[in-house]
């Protein structure tokens, strides 16, 4: 750990502290997106899954 007497490494402290948040929400948007993907390509699925059971039911 940095000695936090003088204030230039303080504010280096919060720099890094501030670039690891960003860097962190910027991982969790992509973490985000990549579920809502998978999430909407799982919706196109049941669609076409409840379109097929229609159609099947039709068929009787």
């Amino acid at each position: 750990m940095l000695p936090i007497r003088n204030g230039s490494s303080f504010s280096l402290l919060q720099q890094r502290l501030r670039g690891l948040i960003v860097c962190n929400f910027a991982t969790k948007i992509r973490f985000l997106s990549e579920k809502a993907k998978s999430f909407s390509i799982f919706l196109q699925i049941t669609e076409v899954l409840q379109m097929e059971i229609g159609a099947q039911k039709k068929k009787r």
